[in-house]
């Protein structure tokens, strides 16, 4: 290669260099696609009941977005994956996919997805919890406050539902907002307004997805596209 061609390649790496770090989203703290084939993005890649640890999978047989997704096996207890801990006191936009095929039992109650601040040794609670009631999405708030739940929506099956939650995990000044959407609609639900959405001794929450208890052995449930971000602002921005 002449000195000259070899100056340009280098000009030509220097510029995509620049154009891929410049156009990276700057508030984006992590995402879960599923893109690479496998769980590795996953810190947790199957806490599962069932001893073969089957049930929890990459598939290509049904995507948000890109080629692959997670399918879910209930097996027992709980089939599940966990994320990283996520920042405290930093305004967060949090979101996910989930998929219920046509033949999920509505008549189950139970959870599929959770923000907890669960830690060894000092917190063995829940915190946030996103299941199925009865037909409808619903959000079960524990250990913060006390224990209730506040019904959503009706659930739309063979379709993807959209879940975004507006949160600053706090001990004093926290928020947590959710937006639950599909073909039938959207539902905003503002489950803290200010207070406590952080327990005193955590270091912070993090994101599981699953099937629990409450949901029949060999039920299946999809789940793609988990990001988030940093936000600018605590309030919906349509």
């Amino acid at each position: 290669m002449e000195g000259g061609d070899f100056e340009f390649v280098i000009y030509r790496l220097a510029l995509l260099f620049v154009f891929f770090f410049c156009n990276a989203s700057k508030s984006e703290i992590f995402s879960i696609d599923m893109e690479t084939g496998d769980l590795r993005q996953w810190k947790n890649k199957c806490s599962c009941s069932s001893e073969d640890k089957k049930g929890v999978l990459v598939t290509d047989k049904l995507a948000k977005s890109g080629k692959y997704s997670v399918l879910y096996v209930q097996s027992g207890f709980r089939t599940e994956t966990a994320t990283e801990r996520l920042p405290i006191d930093e305004d967060l936009v949090i979101t996910w996919s989930l998929y219920l095929p046509g033949n999920f039992p509505l008549d189950d109650s139970g959870t599929v997805s959770q923000l907890i601040e669960y830690q060894k040794g000092c917190f063995h609670g829940g915190n946030f919890h996103f299941r199925v009631e009865n037909g409808r999405w619903a959000v079960r708030v524990r250990n913060l406050g006390g224990k209730y739940d506040r019904l959503m929506k009706n659930i739309v099956l063979n379709e993807w539902t959209n879940f975004t939650v507006l949160a600053r995990f706090s001990r004093e000044h926290g928020y947590f907002k959710l937006k639950v959407e599909d073909s039938a609609g959207a539902v905003y639900l503002d489950v803290i307004n200010d207070g406590e959405t952080l327990v005193e001794c955590s270091k912070g929450a993090y994101f599981k997805s699953g099937l629990y208890a409450g949901i029949d052995i060999g039920v299946e449930m999809y789940m793609d596209d988990f990001l988030v971000n940093l936000s600018d602002s605590p309030k919906w921005v349509e």
